[in-house]
């Protein structure tokens, strides 16, 4: 039985191989099969109605494994030395990547769970599946910001593939990076991996030991980073340093990951019409935001990462009390007869006002982290 095991053992690992081999070799391709389904469900009818757990739950799965084989193509970047994707984006450093996978798996389920837990346990037991994802999610932010001694949360998710972008890329005759800045030259993560720098300085001056290099998975021979091609590329395993007046960034980064966790006590406690915890939550935002000064100041990726979080405060619109009391249904089915006059853009609008319509009755939709 023993080497029966060991025989079932060597057959997963091999057809793991050939499954990463053809996720490798046909990365867009699987990309746009992921794209199709998930837009052939958004499509379905009664998607927001009496088929939306099933639906939902399929989304999960289509999520959950379009998250296994980004992944693939990650480490296998990474394997290589490379720091970002074929686009630009930065990839989260070695040290990271675990956590950032099972933050990224709990998004992929979240809103499934949110969904079967109020059909199953009702609306207003639900929040007790709704309290421990965040509570998880929150626990494994609060480790990699310990790991990343301080430094801002800008890897939280794994990049997904990007066909579009990795054609473009190929085409234009002289691409140019998203996040890299043309002057002066620096990594585009400069928060979470440095360079090794070309030694410019006097020879008789001791020269810096390099720091230990990411190893292939599949050799076990580390990147060579004496290799002019590999030089530029060069990540680190280790934690960056602390960034300066640390103690007050560490509170905006607290501030950032606690605040889906208030939102929800005091959502509890006082209830939808109470604005304590649409209050509470939208300045522990701005309280996180104000402990990292001017964008201006901050690496790029750190600068990208600020803007995303001020962009999801566009959600505080359709959270309540605000939507209910400021905004209401009455306005938008006003609203929405208004422009039905104009065909095509009546079609559209009356599209987005369902998912807004939609949006406000599911926590993740508006409130998640």
């Amino acid at each position: 039985s023993f080497c029966q095991s060991g025989n079932e053992d060597h057959a997963m690992s091999g057809l793991l191989s050939k499954y990463k081999d053809v996720v490798l070799q046909h990365s867009e391709l699987i990309n746009n099969l992921e794209s199709l389904a998930r837009s052939g469900l958004l499509l379905l009818p009664g998607r927001f109605r009496d088929e939306e757990v099933r639906s939902e739950g399929i989304m999960s799965i289509i999520a959950l494994v379009s998250l296994f084989n980004d992944v693939i193509v990650v480490k296998d970047r990474l394997r290589q030395g490379k720091d970002q994707t074929p686009s630009g984006v930065a990839l989260p450093p070695p040290y990271a990547l675990a956590t950032v996978q099972w933050i990224s798996a709990f998004r992929s389920i979240e809103l499934f769970i949110e969904i079967f837990a109020a059909s199953r346990l009702g609306p207003k037991r639900k929040w007790t599946p709704i309290f421990i994802i965040e509570s998880l999610k929150a626990l494994l932010r609060l480790y990699l910001l310990w790991k990343t001694n301080g430094n801002m949360l800008v890897h939280q998710d794994v990049p997904s593939r990007e066909t579009t972008a990795t054609l473009q890329s190929k085409l234009s005759p002289s691409p140019r990076p998203v996040l890299v800045s043309p002057d002066p030259p620096r990594p585009v993560n400069d928060t979470f991996l440095p360079l090794i720098e070309n030694d410019t300085s006097d020879a008789s001056s001791p020269k810096p030991r390099p720091r230990k290099t990411l190893l292939d998975a599949s050799n076990g021979n580390a990147i060579d980073p004496a290799a002019p091609s590999t030089v530029s590329t060069m990540m680190s395993l280790l934690p960056p340093p602390s960034p300066p007046d640390v103690l007050r960034k560490v509170i905006g980064e607290i501030l950032y990951i606690l605040r889906p966790l208030l939102y929800i006590i005091l959502l509890r406690v006082y209830g939808r019409r109470s604005w304590r915890p649409w209050v509470v939550s939208f300045l522990s935002d701005m309280g996180s935001r104000a402990c990292w000064g001017a964008a201006s100041s901050l690496p790029l990726l750190e600068q990208d990462e600020l803007s995303r979080r001020q962009n999801e405060w566009l959600y505080y619109l359709l959270r309540p009390p605000f939507f209910e009391k400021l905004i209401g249904d009455r306005a938008l089915d006003k609203f929405q007869t208004n422009v039905e006059r104009v065909p095509l853009l009546g079609a559209l609008m009356g599209i987005a006002l369902d998912y807004v319509r939609v949006y406000r009755t599911h926590y993740f939709y508006t409130s998640a982290s």
